[in-house]
């Protein structure tokens, strides 16, 4: 178990948030960390029936959802507690114009946390937290592995081709099973706010050797809410911006297109110089057709290239992370750098 005295942050990944579920998360949260802090953004709150098997501390209660106008005065600390009581160590931080991947750059900014957990309460049980909590304070990233996937025929197909895609035109070697309920801690945390990459998936971010890391299965509660359009657009951006391979190839088949019009051209050229019955206008007409394409193939082999080596030394990657230090230097300076004359 960490510290009593390590600061916990919790950031809640899904917008509709269920009262009931956030209660008994604070309800354990409280019974084993001192210090902890629950991250919430642009929140929907909702009354739903809650499952039992996200209930830890208490069973099922009535308490209605917080007011949607005035939460400030709702989450006052020193209200008397009751049904409708408040929940302390709560931040609900306001935004707009929020895709998903700045939302992860705004939890890592704004967690005072000596460990963040990200967690999402429709997907992810609370049992399955306090196990990861456990483990964060001997591994830097703890993350949850799903052991089954909620998913239809469809989905499976296209979540196949998504990760074999990712594997063939990036360096990434991700497992499918990853999933965004994770535990990072400062030194994680860190890292990922010093990269110059956006955070699309939590799941696919890539750590070196220097970060100890521990799998923990579990079984998703329910299918994502993610929509087909949403989960596809969002793949796309993934594959075409994170990875160069496909400018390589771009670059390659540009090339092979320029060598085979320039192939054709020489065969225009002999035929031209040779045959005798040859169609008028032919000559001239398929040179052009030749001779443009060739060009033109050729420039964009140039201009992948150039714009892949552009993009390649924009991106900002530390050559090395320094773990640890451990020095016994007993040095003694008599010569000073600076001599009064």
């Amino acid at each position: 178990m960490l510290d009593n005295t390590s600061l916990i942050s919790v950031a809640i990944l899904n917008k509709n948030i269920d009262y009931i579920v956030l209660q008994n998360l604070h309800d354990t949260l409280a019974t084993q960390f001192k210090y902890f802090e629950i991250l919430l953004i642009n929140p929907n709150f909702v009354h739903l029936e809650s499952k039992k098997t996200n209930v830890v501390c208490s069973s099922k209660s009535s308490s209605p959802p917080p007011p949607q106008k005035d939460l400030l005065l709702h989450l006052e600390p020193n209200l008397p507690d009751s049904e409708n009581r408040t929940l302390s160590n709560l931040r609900i931080i306001s935004a707009r114009m929020l895709s998903e991947e700045v939302k992860y750059l705004v939890f890592l900014q704004n967690c005072i946390g000596d460990y963040i957990l990200f967690m999402d309460l429709e997907q992810n049980s609370i049992q399955d937290s306090q196990t990861m909590l456990t483990q964060a304070r001997l591994y830097d990233v703890v993350v949850g592995s799903r052991i089954t996937k909620h998913q239809g025929i469809i989905d499976k197909f296209f979540s196949y081709i998504f990760y074999k895609l990712i594997s063939m035109c990036g360096s990434m070697s991700i497992k499918h099973s990853y999933s965004e309920f994770c535990v990072f801690n400062r030194k994680t945390i860190h890292y990922l706010l010093n990269q110059d990459e956006s955070i699309k998936l939590l799941s696919l971010v890539q750590f070196d050797e220097s970060f100890s890391k521990y799998e923990h299965r579990f079984i998703p509660l329910k299918k994502s809410n993610k929509k087909f359009l949403q989960s596809l657009n969002l793949g796309i951006d993934i594959i075409f911006q994170g990875s160069h391979r496909l400018l390589r190839a771009a670059s390659i088949l540009s090339i092979f297109v320029a060598f085979f019009n320039l192939v054709y051209g020489i065969y225009i050229f002999l035929s031209f110089m040779f045959r005798s019955h040859i169609e008028g206008g032919w000559t001239s007409s398929s040179m052009y057709m030749a001779g443009m394409n060739f060009c033109l193939f050729l420039v964009l082999c140039i201009m992948s290239e150039y714009i892949r080596s552009i993009l390649l030394h924009v991106k900002k990657h530390n050559l090395y992370d320094i773990v640890d230090e451990k020095s016994s230097l007993d040095l003694d300076f008599k010569e000073l750098n600076v001599r009064d004359k």
